[in-house]
């Protein structure tokens, strides 16, 4: 496996990952709204470009990293983002990072490999520790977050659903040095 920023070489891929969900208007977490691209994919690449580099954000964003995660036949088989910043939102119950694994691909370890290089990234930025978030009915999620050493804070609601909060202090992986 491995993780890549998008581009515009990616376009194929990206369009064939997002038809594999039923619902194209479905929000799809770790995507940066990727679902509100479905016509334009090649915009979102754009825009996933400018907002690595903190350009043209709207009001209220932070700056997002986003990868996407291949296998060695050039499928798509994930994607996950990394918002070095916290603002009000994320703080409350959006986290730091975001991850989704094509539905043929669950449960298989990619969202475990994926998190795993996305934070030896967040250390190699500097960042000493992480907030990550799941729908508390989200077992595969919370599984992986605490696989990585996920400590639970709390529980929050947002909007009409409860959301758990982890931190994982990137200080005490030597495997992220």
């Amino acid at each position: 496996m491995l993780l890549k920023q998008p581009d515009l070489s990616d376009l194929k891929i990206i369009q064939e990952f997002l038809d594999s969900y039923p619902n194209s208007n479905w929000w799809i977490a770790g995507t940066s709204s990727l679902n509100r691209y479905h016509e334009n994919i090649d915009q979102w690449i754009l825009t996933m470009q400018d907002w690595a580099k903190g350009h043209n954000l709207p009001k209220g964003r932070v700056p997002v990293i986003q990868w996407i995660c291949l296998n060695l036949q050039g499928e798509m088989l994930g994607a996950i983002n990394l918002r070095p910043q916290l603002n009000d939102y994320l703080l409350h119950s959006g986290g730091q990072i975001g991850y989704v694994v094509h539905p043929s691909y669950r449960r298989q370890g990619v969202a475990t490999w994926m998190l795993g290089q996305v934070l030896k990234e967040a250390s190699n930025l500097g960042i000493e520790r992480i907030l990550i978030t799941c729908r508390s009915d989200n077992d595969a999620s919370k599984a992986t977050i605490e696989k990585w050493g996920g400590l639970l804070e709390d529980q929050r609601m947002e909007k009409g659903v409860w959301v758990k909060r982890y931190w994982i202090d990137l200080s005490e992986y030597a495997q992220f040095k």
